[in-house]
């Protein structure tokens, strides 16, 4: 009797557990779709209270942390330079802790969210004034995709950005010659 009282009460338990989880993957799902949306029309900054909750609710959940550091890296309107580059910098933290999490893509041969990943990690290193930081996440992100001829580019601006034209110069007939490459069937 007792073992079957403990297993009406396990499932119970279990039931609870479950419509919480449920629950709470029905409130994320809805939430990334809206995020989604917004991002799509470039609402980012109203974009970010919304994620922090969620964040806390799946602290290791990829999209939710790919958006919420895209939306630090491209809010409208800025509250201070300086506060920006604060927030540059955890956009930067945020998808390290994606990129860590997504190795085994990398050992499964699944490289393009890869490339990506350090392609936006490298825009939120340059946005945060540290460009030779930036030019490593680009070379990465190229290295698992070569034919991402926009981080080639990126690469090549800051090469300007700091004055080595001759590393520029190279780096923009490189661009030339991979975005020819996409134009051609």
């Amino acid at each position: 009797m007792k073992s079957k009282m403990r297993s009406i009460v396990l499932l119970a338990v279990n039931l609870i557990s479950l419509n919480s989880l449920y629950s709470q993957t029905d409130r994320i799902q809805s939430v990334l779709a809206d995020v989604s949306e917004k991002h799509s029309r470039g609402v980012y900054k109203s974009t970010i209270p919304d994620l922090k909750k969620i964040l806390n609710l799946r602290p290791y959940h990829d999209r939710i942390l790919i958006h919420y550091a895209i939306a630090l890296m491209y809010q409208e309107n800025p509250i201070s330079e300086e506060e920006y580059i604060v927030d540059c910098r955890k956009a930067s933290e945020l998808l390290l802790k994606v990129i860590h999490l997504n190795q085994a893509n990398l050992k499964a041969g699944f490289t393009d969210q890869l490339a990506l990943l350090y392609f936006y990690r490298g825009l939120s290193l340059w946005f945060s004034g540290q460009p030779d930081q930036a030019l490593h996440e680009f070379s990465l992100s190229i290295k698992y995709d070569p034919s991402l001829f926009q981080a080639v580019f990126n690469q090549a601006v800051i090469l300007m950005e700091m004055g080595r034209m001759q590393e520029f110069n190279m780096k923009i007939q490189e661009y030339e010659g991979l975005k020819l490459k996409q134009v051609k069937p």
